[in-house]
């Protein structure tokens, strides 16, 4: 599949992921299918985007997100969302520049544990 999308059932973590072979409408649709996930809960979201899989087509989808979270694609967006992004060292600079409050990460593993990190600090409080 060129993109999933995974919603942890005991954190309010959605994970989306993309292989090499994308297109900008499957970059859309899987926003789209974590979007609804995300709002059929009611929780603030930590996103992880990995495009550790994607070393040809990261670009695309990096700029694909960036128009949908600047509202230039139509689909809504999720104001308490906070995102991060899996990938290698150039993945993440592009991911970066492109959407400069993303957090970046060299591995899933990494991501998945600031995210569930951010998230248990947020239940204590």
């Amino acid at each position: 599949m060129p993109a999933t999308v995974e919603c942890l059932p005991d954190a309010p973590i959605v994970i989306l992921k993309f292989s090499d072979v994308v297109s900008r409408k499957d970059v859309t649709d899987t926003y789209l299918k974590g979007l609804e996930s995300a709002l059929r809960s009611h929780r603030t979201f930590y996103w992880v985007v990995d495009i550790l899989d994607a070393p040809t087509s990261y670009l695309m989808v990096v700029a694909t997100l960036q128009e949908i979270l600047q509202g230039l694609v139509g689909a809504p967006i999720m104001p308490s969302m906070q995102i991060g992004c899996a990938g290698l060292p150039v993945m993440c600079a592009a991911f970066n520049t492109k959407i400069p409050s993303a957090d970046v990460f060299f591995s899933r593993q990494e991501a998945m544990h600031f995210a569930q990190a951010r998230f248990a600090e947020h239940a204590l409080t």
